[in-house]
């Protein structure tokens, strides 16, 4: 309805449920708090499943810095547990990936709008932000399969990218191991970011990330 809301789930409270719909669709999705994970899903766990999902007209707005407006102790707790000061994504579909599967779904029509200059590890992605290492500090799969994103566009101080943000890992043994087939970013790809750190797909390909017939029109 257009109305300001919250993530599904969001700082250490992962969603790791199943979210297997017969092609739903949600619309108009906007979020204006500075959330540690934003998006429909705000950060998701190793179970989590969301399949058959279409998510249009997500705008998120947020000119806050994350860990403020209320925020400071979930983003205190989010970073101690996973060995980091801090962590921020914004995503459409999800914010914060720790794992899960995401399969045939689709985000169209994302705006992402922030002012942020010192977000730490912050990405902005027309899918999901960014990947994390799972709770438990283990290796974990994340995998994305026939996803896909159309018109995105983001004006952001940090990064920006038409899928997601930064994908895989730093090699060590608690990574999420990010799979990527059949998936792509079309329609109309607007990105600026302060730091000119933008990409049409992703913003950097790290370790134990694989992607398979995936591309972008950008």
């Amino acid at each position: 309805n257009d109305k300001a809301c919250q993530p599904i789930r969001r700082g250490v409270d992962l969603y790791s449920g199943k979210f297997a719909c017969d092609c739903l669709v949600i619309k108009n999705v906007s979020i204006n708090k500075p959330y540690i994970g934003i998006g429909l899903f705000g950060a998701t766990g190793i179970t989590a499943e969301i399949k058959n999902l279409g998510l249009e007209n997500f705008k998120a707005n947020v000119y806050s810095s994350p860990y403020g407006s209320g925020h400071v102790q979930d983003v205190k707790e989010f970073g101690n547990s996973m060995g980091l000061s801090y962590i921020w994504g914004s995503g459409a579909m999800a914010g914060i990936v720790g794992g899960g599967e995401f399969k045939d779904s689709y985000v169209k029509n994302a705006t992402f709008i922030n002012s942020t200059t010192n977000s730490g590890e912050a990405g902005f992605g027309g899918f999901a932000g960014n990947f994390i290492m799972a709770d438990d500090y283990s290796e974990h799969t994340a995998k994305f399969t026939n996803c896909y994103t159309m018109n995105v566009t983001a004006t952001v101080a940090d990064q920006a990218a038409g899928f997601a943000a930064k994908i895989g890992g730093y090699g060590d043994n608690r990574d999420v191991v990010t799979e990527f087939k059949n998936c792509y970013v079309g329609g109309n790809l607007t990105l600026s970011s302060a730091k000119n750190e933008i990409g049409g797909f992703a913003i950097e390909v790290r370790d134990k990330a694989t992607l398979t017939n995936c591309h972008t029109t950008y």
